[in-house]
């Protein structure tokens, strides 16, 4: 956790007039450092979206 993110993910749509949003991190692994936690799970196996959609 004390570590700088090394990936950012950026989401645009063309045209769009809304206000910007910077969003919590994702958290790949648990605080425990035992594995991946199960949100990160779902979305790296496509079970869940990254943005929530």
């Amino acid at each position: 956790p004390d570590a700088a993110a090394i990936r950012i993910v950026v989401r645009a749509a063309l045209g769009a007039r809304g206000k910007l949003a910077i969003r919590p991190p994702l958290m790949l692994h648990a605080q425990s450092g035992n594995g991946p936690d199960e949100r990160s799970e779902m979305i790296t196996n496509g079970l869940a979206s990254l943005f929530g959609d």
